[in-house]
């Protein structure tokens, strides 16, 4: 209904009334047109005079414009000024004239009687008047609506639709109109139009117009920063209403502010601060600040969250409208290129015509006015993603000159990038202040983290009725590492119960995240790929399809995840000798993949790894850094589970040589913290009915990588590289023996028999020389009467491996795990095993005599007939142990736990105690020889009696 105070009647009522006092007048109109035009020009001029008089000053035709107006339902009638409804009678009389005119030349049947048609054509008028209300846009506000209403050009406004679809209507029978002379139609119009408003009487409309122009400017750029003030309501994937794969995840709900430092300023200025208050301050001294960060670590959404903020100051503020700044959101894989980046006022100009399309739906063109910037208002430029453009060096910097240039203290600007293009030099050289994001804290409850996941639990688990998911809980699963990266941490979150599950390894959550960055973008961002990212997959894929190491079916990002493995095993051939730098990826290129002339090519495919990992930028030549140490370690296990498959596919020997040759250029197990196995074992461990992210190995697959750990380790033929001497110590093909043994005893268990007493010993004797750890994963290792005396096999694991007679003496096995081994009979003569796991062992009849056991954990182990004398067992677990006839004497047993040892037939009268009544918890029968001066039963032991146990009392 229209507002009562206007008295003006409800739009059923309007729609019955309006339509038939135009038709009425339109008529009118064209009949005194047609007889004017028969007799003269002096009739014209006097028909036309007298219609700008009426149009002038008639009420009714008045009336009849606030009534189309008021079917509307959108404002009052009296807010309709003058003039805007003399535009709307300007558009109704030329419609008239232009009709009578094509009557007057014969382009309608002249025998149309106009009388007989006005009742129906009021009718159908009123028909196609309620169709072109309608087709609005639901989101057009009130205001905008009238704007689209009165300004431009007048054929595209509702009157004049609902006059043409009635007068073409294809129900005329003959038609009002001839089909081929409706252009005709089209000129007469835009003739009666333009005349109407250069006379005299329609000066004051075009007055009104020009006024407009600068209202409806005004009035698009209000809505486009309402706009973004409801940014916070968006996805934070891809700025969305409504994301179809991930629950509800509002910006303003889920942005937990990073911290950034500043970079180009000295160390002791580098302190960590939320980064919206830095940027702020930065802002204030400085025309131009640069944000820099790697993949997933927030930059976009720290820009979204900057224009939101902005928007609703604009919206908001006390202080007067031009002082506050004016947010325009550049992203530039859309709105920049080559071509505009000294013309900031026409990617200003895309990038707000491309937000009034997308998510206002205003179907308006990018020159249109109200897409210029504005002379008297603060604006500010958010420039995100300066590295998805590719942009030559030299572009680069013409871009950040002109900013400093463009910039002002009313104009400012903030450049959103990965590191590694952006011009350094000429960011230093123009003073611009850099700062760069942090990874999310993850230290304790106010750890940024944990404020991601408190909002993540409000926001999703809660609703589900799940349990919250603490950093505990992910710590738990050795994945805190990865909690540092937002992109990761929702991951974990978003995975979390299949993950709890055993359905998502962690293998699956790297490789998910490394597939995102070997495509530039997180696919969840519903917007495309990296440009430069993709391009340079697309130059790779190619050679690596001729090289074989690829099949037809791989997609671009299938060829930068190789790459980046690949890179990733160089960096850790490297890691004891240097970084890897740029010069390393473009020799690897240029040789392993054959491109030794296409300079540019590899120039691309370079340019395109450093962007998909971290590097450090300073300098021309960039060292990469992998982000967190994780990330290397991760890619290096998938490179060896990807290059292991081809050698075990290989169908020629040269080609299995050729595969393995890459796998010799370092050591796999290089210290004990590497994790890089970790992430191999589990990878070919990956199940095959886990989420398809991950090609792991099936199970005939594995017993044939285990045939192939097992070659490899028994064989101890040497390999040397050209030049050097063939000396053990030069041997290269060692570490390979060393990752197979491993390889074969993680995936199995069981998987590896030494051939010869001394394979093993070959192995550590090629690291004794090299000065290196050895490292040995020998779980389940079948190596009997192996020679391994004076070895270091110290932190080895060796647990349920079967080392029955083999020879120990000397050895150094502290902190090793023997857990479950078959030791019978072996010799530990003088042997270090202080901390060394022999959790349930079988060292039956074993030597460990002169042994050092301190602190060694010997529960459950059976030691029955072994020689432990003057062996040092101070701080040992002996608990349960099976110590019966045993040699003790001379043993030093202070502070022994000996809780439920069976010491039964065992000599202990000459164990080193460390005094008298030293607490002893132990079975023992009547004829056990205890030590002088020991009294065990104030020891508490037990006594084996009759077949029963009693305590003594």
């Amino acid at each position: 209904m229209v507002d009562s105070k206007n008295d003006v009647s409800p739009v059923s009522a309007v729609l019955d009334t309006a339509p038939a006092k135009l038709a009425s007048a339109l008529f009118g109109d064209v009949v005194s047109l047609v007889g004017a035009l028969k007799e003269g020009y002096s009739a014209v001029r006097g028909w036309m005079s007298e219609r700008r008089n009426l149009r002038a000053s008639s009420g009714d035709a008045d009336a009849t414009v606030g009534l189309l107006l008021a079917t509307e339902q959108t404002t009052q009638t009296d807010d309709v000024p003058l003039a805007a409804r003399r535009q709307v009678l300007l558009i109704v009389g030329a419609f008239a004239e232009a009709w009578g005119r094509c009557r007057a030349y014969g382009f309608s049947d002249p025998d149309i009687e106009l009388s007989a048609i006005q009742n129906e054509f009021a009718a159908r008028m009123q028909e196609h008047w309620t169709a072109a209300i309608a087709a609005d846009h639901p989101n057009v506000t009130k205001q905008e609506r009238y704007l689209r209403r009165l300004v431009g050009e007048p054929r595209r406004t509702p009157w004049y639709e609902a006059l043409w679809r009635t007068l073409t209507d294809a129900a005329w029978d003959p038609p009002l109109l001839m089909p081929n002379r409706r252009r005709n139609f089209e000129q007469f119009f835009r003739l009666a139009y333009c005349t109407a408003l250069a006379s005299h009487d329609g000066e004051e409309v075009r007055r009104y117009l020009d006024g407009l122009q600068v209202q409806r400017a005004d009035a698009i750029r209000q809505l486009l920063v309402q706009d973004i003030a409801g940014w916070g309501a968006r996805h934070v994937f891809g700025n969305v209403s409504h994301h179809e794969q991930l629950p509800d995840m509002p910006l303003a709900e889920m942005y937990v502010e990073p911290s950034a430092i500043r970079t180009n300023v000295t160390r002791d200025k580098r302190t960590a601060r939320p980064v919206l208050g830095l940027l702020r301050e930065l802002l204030r001294q400085h025309p131009v600040v640069v944000i820099q960060a790697d993949m997933g670590l927030g930059k976009s959404l720290t820009a979204r969250h900057l224009a939101l903020d902005l928007a609703q100051e604009y919206l908001d503020s006390a202080a007067p409208g031009p002082t506050c700044f004016f947010p325009v959101f550049i992203r530039c894989s859309d709105d920049l290129d080559a071509a505009t980046v000294e013309n900031f006022d026409l990617v200003a100009r895309r990038a707000l015509h491309r937000q009034a399309r997308q998510n206002l739906a205003l179907d308006l063109a990018a020159q249109d006015p109200a897409f210029s910037l504005p002379t008297d208002q603060r604006v500010l430029f958010i420039v995100d993603g300066f590295d998805e453009v590719v942009l030559g060096a030299s572009v680069q910097e013409r871009m950040f000159e002109h900013l400093a240039r463009m910039t002002s203290g009313d104009w400012r600007c903030v450049v959103l990038s990965r590191p590694l293009v952006l011009p350094r030099s000429k960011i230093a050289k123009l003073d611009i202040p850099v700062i760069e994001l942090q990874p999310l804290s993850t230290d304790g409850v106010a750890s940024q983290a944990n404020e991601w996941l408190a909002r993540w639990n409000s926001l999703v688990r809660v609703p589900q009725q799940k349990a919250s998911l603490s950093l505990e809980e992910i710590a738990a699963r050795s994945l805190i590492d990865l909690a540092q990266t937002p992109i990761l941490l929702f991951m974990i979150a978003f995975t979390w119960d299949d993950l709890a599950g055993g359905g998502v390894p962690r293998v699956a959550l790297y490789e998910t995240f490394f597939r995102q960055i070997a495509r530039g973008k997180h696919e969840l961002d519903v917007r495309a790929e990296h440009g430069r990212v993709l391009e340079a997959s697309k130059r790779l894929i190619e050679a690596l399809l001729e090289q074989g190491i690829i099949d037809s079916q791989s997609e671009p990002r299938d060829a930068m995840l190789w790459l980046m493995s690949r890179a990733a095993w160089k960096a850790h051939c490297l890691s004891r000798e240097e970084p890897l730098y740029k010069h390393h990826i473009e020799m690897l290129v240029r040789d392993e993949l054959g491109l030794r002339v296409e300079r540019d090519a590899v120039q691309m495919i370079c340019g395109g790894l450093l962007l998909a990992l971290q590097s450090d930028p300073e300098g021309e030549d960039h060292a990469l850094l992998f982000g967190h140490k994780s990330f290397r370690e991760y890619l290096v296990g998938r490179f060896w589970a990807t290059q292991l498959r081809r050698i075990l596919s290989a169908k020629s020997r040269e080609k299995r040589a050729k595969w393995t040759h890459v796998l010799l250029e370092g050591e796999l197990l290089q210290d004990q913290e590497e994790r890089a196995i970790d992430f191999l074992i589990e990878i070919i461990k990956y199940p095959n009915d886990a989420p398809g992210v991950l090609a792991g190995y099936d199970e005939r697959e594995r017993e044939k990588l285990i045939e192939w750990a097992n070659e490899e380790f028994n064989d101890e033929s040497q390999a040397f590289r050209d030049g050097e001497s063939p000396s053990i110590e030069n041997d290269f093909r060692a570490p390979l023996r060393e990752a197979a043994l491993a390889i074969g005893s993680l995936i199995a268990g069981s998987g590896i028999q030494a051939e010869h007493p001394r394979t093993l010993r070959s192995l550590i004797a090629w690291c004794w020389l090299r000065e290196v750890v050895v490292i040995v994963h020998g779980r389940g290792l079948r190596h009997k009467e192996a020679q391994l005396s004076n070895v270091d096999l110290s932190n080895a694991d060796l647990s349920g491996a079967d080392f029955s007679s083999a020879d120990f003496s000397d050895a150094d096995l502290s902190g090793a795990d023997l857990s479950r081994a078959a030791l019978s009979g072996a010799s530990f003569y003088r042997a270090i095993l202080s901390r060394t796991n022999l959790f349930r062992a079988n060292l039956s009849s074993a030597d460990l005599s002169g042994a050092i056991l301190s602190g060694a954990i010997l529960s459950g182990a059976i030691l029955s007939g072994a020689d432990l004398s003057d062996s040092d067992l101070s701080d040992a677990d002996l608990s349960g142990a099976d110590l019966s006839r045993t040699n003790l004497s001379g043993a030093a047993l202070s502070r022994a736990n000996l809780s439920g040892a069976r010491f039964y037939r065992t000599d202990l009268s000459e164990v080193v105690v460390a005094s008298p009544n030293a607490e002893l918890r132990a079975f023992y029968s009547p004829n056990t020889r205890w030590p002088e001066g020991f009294d065990p039963e104030a020891a508490g032991a037990l006594l084996i009696k009759g077949g029963g146990i009693v305590r003594v009392d």
